[in-house]
């Protein structure tokens, strides 16, 4: 049985609404013991992830709905990472904590596409924009760095300057790269924010720890001015913070409540009162540092929110328009893996989702998988990720949903799971297909003296498990008219334990396509015939000495040999001449005494042979 370590003892979705907007809770995971707190001091979100800079491993970590993802991205030196316009990565790499080397050869930014981790670019900054510092935040850029965009930066020793850094075609464009003035600001290190509002014009965010610092810029000429300082209501005195547009609308997210805590909150510009709060869990700092980093991102029915407390952990919320409901995806998870295929057990992250019904059930079906007897184990996850599933987890982290399989075979499985009361529940099916390539193929009824049973068969043989090959003696039981002188015989692939076990059988029995019991006449000596595991009947033959081949990559049935049989059992209607032959081959219109080969010429040109003992 699994156990899931969810964040702190259990993580419970965690939704909030106000008048205007809705934010629920996504996922949340605790990173105070996966990363140090000195080398990880900033992170951004999009596409459904949290992107953090290492400098001491230089690389950069991805956490999303499954926590700590295996995929990795070229990080910087630096503690700094902001992301621009086309959704690439722009990371620090200036080494930390010296003061940036302006060189014009020394890359200080680093860009990477995170949906192709190998298209990077690296810049160096010209020697004319040395001398601001330490520049250990950053913001948002405009446009694609990788081809044509800018990035704003702040040092420690800014003073009232930025640099304007424009890259053009894929290089630093050195005569649109400078230091840029900003009357009124005492700049320092912090991260500028590109942003467009809600009219499409550019506007830069700088974003300044203190209560009040906070300032949108507009451009003057080259340089920028102080356009306002947008109201916040319970502005904390910590990094992060960013204004969007949403519907129309021009919003503002940033940390609030305690400073350096891990409260956040999300305000409509303009307006006195925030529309949604977060309030604080933490009681501590749990960073040395003074960040509580938040950012939005704009999707398809909603706003994503990112929220990185560095020493404590991440999560992500989703924020809809209050009308409009959250929508999640449901996924099966659990073991055996190849069941739900996934080359894990219990992996969220790849675990397939389920497909609404028009009943307003979610569905899924595996495909045909081989189990062995035991258990499956599974439970509904919501979003690929653990914080909520179904049935929920009790105290210890168990309550997985379970099925049983009795015995060892091939099975589908269907999961159904209804998203208003919570309840989950299946079907198994024992697919009644036999085996493409059985190890063995038996023989059941009226065959070599047996009657029918599910426990005795007679084994054919075979050499490559695709053609079984027999040679068997039908003799009618004693129970059945003297006139009636034929056997009843189908196959199976598995012999039951008990005689009796017709519907344990089942999955392995096949037989003959007939709407009833299939009659074999002698003109079908020698032809094949069709076998089908789908409801298979059995064949009805003349009492005689025979040679059955079961091919099963074809599905036929073969019968060659003698049927016992006077001539009073051919329909003599039929028969235009017959002819004896003893076992030296002689020939008579008579029988001869002792064994006879008898050859009798149908009405339709066909003959039948049959061996007769007079």
């Amino acid at each position: 049985m699994k156990k899931f370590l969810l964040f702190a003892a259990a993580a419970a979705a965690m939704m909030c609404a106000s008048a205007e907007v809705t934010v629920e809770q996504l996922w949340k995971h605790d990173v105070s013991t996966v990363l140090t707190t000195g080398d990880v001091r900033q992170g951004v979100g999009m596409d459904g992830k949290i992107f953090i800079n290492d400098k001491a491993t230089q690389k950069v970590l991805v956490f999303g709905q499954g926590g700590l993802a295996d995929e990795e991205y070229p990080g910087g030196m630096n503690c700094g990472i902001g992301r621009d316009e086309a959704g690439n990565l722009v990371i620090s790499n200036a080494e930390f904590p010296s003061a940036w080397v302006c060189d014009g050869e020394t890359p200080v930014i680093k860009v990477v596409n995170p949906n192709n981790p190998t298209d990077i670019k690296e810049y160096a900054l010209p020697e004319e924009v040395a001398g601001f510092g330490r520049a250990d935040l950053l913001g948002f850029a405009k446009g694609n760095l990788l081809e044509n965009g800018v990035l704003y930066i702040c040092g420690a020793n800014s003073g009232e300057t930025i640099v304007v850094m424009t890259i053009t075609d894929g290089e630093v464009d050195n005569d649109q790269t400078y230091n840029a003035v900003i009357e009124g600001v005492s700049a320092s290190s912090n991260p500028i924010y590109f942003y467009q509002n809600k009219d499409g014009e550019d506007r830069l965010l700088y974003v300044n720890r203190t209560v009040n610092g906070t300032k949108i810029l507009v451009a003057d000429g080259d340089n920028f001015a102080i356009e306002s300082t947008p109201v916040m209501p319970g502005k904390s005195a910590s990094n992060g913070a960013q204004i969007f547009v949403w519907n129309g609308e021009e919003y503002a997210i940033y940390p609030s409540g305690a400073n350096y805590l891990d409260g956040f909150s999300v305000v409509k510009l303009g307006e006195e009162e925030a529309l949604y709060v977060k309030e604080a869990e933490l009681t501590a700092n749990p960073n040395a540092f003074q960040a509580n980093w938040v950012n939005a991102e704009v999707v398809e029915g909603g706003v994503m929110i990112y929220h990185y407390v560095p020493g404590a952990y991440v999560e992500a919320f989703k924020m809809t328009d209050g009308e409009t409901p959250v929508e999640h995806t449901y996924a099966v998870c659990g073991a055996p893996a190849a069941l739900f295929a996934m080359e894990n057990d219990w992996d969220p992250v790849a675990a397939p989702e389920m497909q609404l019904n028009d009943n307003g059930l979610y569905e899924w079906i595996s495909a045909e998988t081989e189990l062995e007897a035991g258990t499956i184990e599974f439970k509904i996850v919501e979003d690929h990720a653990w914080d909520v599933c179904y049935p929920a987890s009790d105290e210890s982290g168990y309550n997985n949903y379970t099925v049983t399989v009795e015995e060892a075979g091939k099975y589908v499985l269907t999961v159904y799971f209804n998203p208003e009361t919570k309840e989950v529940t299946h079907e198994l099916v024992k697919t009644e297909v036999p085996p493409v390539e059985p190890a063995k193929v038996f023989i059941l009824g009226e065959v070599n003296g047996n009657t029918w049973a599910t426990n005795i068969g007679v084994e054919m043989d075979t050499e490559d498990n695709k053609v079984f090959t027999k040679d068997v003696t039908l003799v009618r039981p004693e129970n059945r008219a003297e006139g009636q002188k034929y056997c009843y015989f189908s196959f199976a692939t598995k012999l039951m334990e008990a005689a009796d076990d017709w519907e344990g059988l089942a999955p392995y029995r096949f037989g003959a396509v007939s709407d009833g019991d299939f009659e074999f006449l002698p003109e079908m000596m020698g032809q094949p015939l069709a076998l089908t595991a789908d409801n298979g009947q059995a064949f009805q033959v003349p009492e005689g000495e025979y040679t059955l081949t079961v091919d099963l990559e074809n599905m036929t049935l073969t019968i060659e040999g003698t049927i016992y049989s006077g001539i009073e059992y051919i329909n003599t209607v039929n028969v235009k001449n017959v002819r004896f032959y003893n076992l030296q081959g002689m020939e008579s219109a008579t029988p001869f005494q002792g064994v006879n080969i008898v050859v009798s010429e149908m009405t339709d040109g066909s003959k039948v042979i049959t061996k007769v003992v007079k």
